[in-house]
């Protein structure tokens, strides 16, 4: 610990193909399968827990430039890009540093109030084509719509 974010990705990458049956697609592709939010989360959640503070602290610093979960949850950005995200680079735009601590914050406010099943049920998922909006229907103590889902993460993130 923690597991490089590479090994991460691939272990991701090896979830969707298992999910899907045994596949011959390339890593890329299979992780094409998850929006840039949860890539970043499982990296940093899973990839590296010690990150925990980190990404908390610079949430609330940045707590005006968060970008809205409505935005943020279906963004696509190819996986070619995800070294960017991992928490030990520092050499990451603050677009990406934020949105990649934003994530991880948001993954371990969800696993806090569903339980750590919750990323691997996101997962199954969006490997099978579901949106976020379908999943969060549902989330058993978690809000089920967007902007309270939102505003409860946001105070759970200022306390």
């Amino acid at each position: 610990w923690p597991i490089a974010p590479t090994a991460v990705r691939a272990l991701l990458a090896r979830f969707a193909d298992a999910e899907l049956g045994g596949t011959t697609l390339p890593d890329s592709a299979l992780l094409d399968r998850f929006p840039l939010w949860y890539r970043a989360a499982v990296i940093r959640v899973i990839g590296d827990a010690a990150t925990y503070g980190y990404d908390i602290e610079r949430v609330q610093e940045k707590f005006g430039l968060l970008i809205p979960l409505r935005d943020m949850l279906p963004l696509v950005r190819s996986p070619s890009a995800d070294t960017l995200i991992d928490p030990s680079r520092e050499d990451a735009d603050e677009y990406t540093q934020t949105l990649s601590a934003q994530a991880s914050t948001f993954a371990r406010y969800l696993i806090q109030r569903e339980g750590p099943m919750v990323l691997l049920r996101l997962g199954r998922g969006y490997v099978n084509g579901r949106s976020f909006t379908q999943m969060m229907a549902e989330f058993n103590s978690a809000p089920n719509t967007i902007a309270d889902l939102e505003r409860t993460w946001k105070t759970w993130v200022a306390t």
